[in-house]
């Protein structure tokens, strides 16, 4: 049976405008401070894309007239595009500096079904994207619109399908573009009160990127679509992300070291810059992978303050993974509500609350080591509880846990399941499916392990079950732990 999809929009109509290239009146300027170091241009001349030529009808393209629109207000020093109410079917985007785009309430900006029309210089791109640029805001109360259901391939799901017998996916995907909305190499961007929906791959991806602000968003991806993370920063500093609401099949939210993406993510690559001072606070998450992911990368990835957030849905909790030459430290996660169940599906991840782990991806490099992590004010209900697993080599170093709370909660498919841990993507002979000992809290390789105010209660309690199982812990302390049914 086909799985349900997300509701395809009904479009808003609207009518052109016949004048092209003349801009509204100009008004007076105006710096506005979003968030500490990224001001957002909030007055200035303004530029309708209808008056541009854009039809906003959901059936014509409107690439070029939105892009004459953002270049003219780019040559001009700057100002602000707007997209009035109405439906607008585009191609690839290039967002420039000085660049406001407001997507006001009623515009929905939605991606087109052809490949071909996500090329530029022949590069496979996403819907919006920027390089090399400073000043670059998108904002407003619109809608933008991946149009990822057309690059699926649903037929997967149904009898005889290449994933017929995944009935929480992922659906088998055709050739789609690039992360749909990119900021690639720049300084002083931000985005604002927009929804997104439908990603046909990552939605959001700072990508080497100084002083970013991501607020007030709204993300509704399908969940059935693999790769389709809802915010995703690499190799970028002085970030923050607040107050945003994100379901998404893939990653909800993920800080990592990456500098270059390979073949499946063209376009933006080869930072040699760490992820530092990421701030992340009052969000609600849902993944069918993990809700907050730090880690993979050949950059460090450093300085990270997680607090106030809901995590529902997902097939992990909070992950911190070290699998390439890049380091990971001094990461703080607080005040944090977890909720985890398991995916039918090769989805990584097998439900647990939170998931800390170093595994080699390759053979050929070395692994960065995790160092200075804490979790504090965790309250969680998970099938499989807490995995912390350090490689021989490169033990975890400097990890607390204090005060959590932690549910063993059932699940429907935990007799299936409770039998492994997974650490994908592992560079092993075990490709990472590991056998599961039994524990709330399994910890292994790890030098300097603090448990303080530690709770564990278990849904149903059996004789095999224990709180804790430790192999080569070395440094423990341990202040306080509690376990009951």
């Amino acid at each position: 049976m086909e799985p349900q999809k997300i509701s395809r929009r009904s479009l808003l109509m609207g009518s052109a405008l016949a004048s092209v290239g003349i801009p509204l009146q100009a008004q007076p300027s105006e710096m506005t401070t979003l968030e500490e170091g990224v001001h957002v241009q909030k007055t200035g001349t303004q530029y309708d894309i209808r008056q541009f030529g854009a039809v906003g009808d959901g059936s014509h393209l409107d690439t070029d007239a939105i892009q004459r629109a953002i270049d003219e207000c780019h040559a001009a020093g700057g100002g602000i595009v707007v997209a009035p109410p109405g439906t607008y079917r585009t191609g690839a985007i290039r967002l420039r500096s000085h660049v406001t785009f407001d997507v006001s309430s009623g515009a929905r900006i939605i991606g087109s079904d052809n490949l071909d029309d996500y090329r530029i210089d022949e590069e496979l791109v996403g819907l919006i994207s920027a390089v090399d640029g400073e000043d670059i805001h998108l904002i407003g109360q619109g809608t933008l619109d991946g149009n990822g259901d057309a690059f699926a391939d649903w037929e997967s799901l149904k009898p005889g399908g290449s994933a017929e017998f995944h009935i929480d996916g992922p659906v088998a995907m055709h050739h789609r573009p690039g992360n749909m909305i990119t900021f690639s190499n720049c300084r002083n961007v931000s985005m604002t009160g927009l929804t997104i929906v439908d990603a046909p791959f990552w939605t959001i991806h700072l990508d080497g990127c100084t002083d970013g602000s991501l607020a007030n968003l709204r993300i509704r991806n399908n969940p059935l679509i693999p790769n389709n993370d809802g915010i995703h920063c690499t190799t970028s500093r002085n970030v923050r992300i607040r107050n945003c609401d994100i379901v998404a099949g893939d990653d909800a939210i993920a800080i990592t070291g990456i500098n270059d993406h390979g073949p499946i993510i063209p376009g933006f690559i080869g930072y040699d810059q760490p992820t530092e001072n990421i701030l992340v606070n009052d969000c609600i998450l849902e993944s069918r992978s993990v809700g907050v992911r730090v880690g993979y990368g050949h950059n460090d990835v450093r300085h990270c303050i997680f607090s106030n957030l809901i995590i529902r849905h997902s097939h992990r909790g909070l992950g911190v993974f070290s699998r390439n030459s890049g380091s990971i430290q001094n990461i703080t996660f607080s005040n944090i509500q977890i909720e985890t169940r398991f995916y039918d599906g090769p989805w990584w991840g097998n439900g647990e609350a939170i998931h800390v782990s170093t595994a080699p991806q390759f053979s050929d490099e070395p692994l960065g080591e995790i160092q200075g992590v804490a979790f504090q004010g965790i309250r969680a209900s998970s099938p499989t509880g807490i995995l912390l697993h350090g490689d021989a080599s490169v033990p975890i170093r400097d990890l607390t846990l204090r005060d959590i709370e932690l549910r063993m909660a059932m699940d429907p498919l935990l007799a299936e399941r409770a039998t492994t841990m997974d650490i994908q993507p592992a560079n092993m002979e075990s490709h990472g499916i590991l056998e599961r000992e039994p524990a709330a809290l399994f910890c292994k390789h790890i030098d300097g392990l603090n448990l303080t105010n530690v709770t564990l209660r278990w849904d149903i309690l059996e004789d095999s079950h224990e709180p804790i199982r430790m192999k080569h812990v070395e440094h423990y302390q341990l202040n306080g732990l509690s376990f009951t049914r």
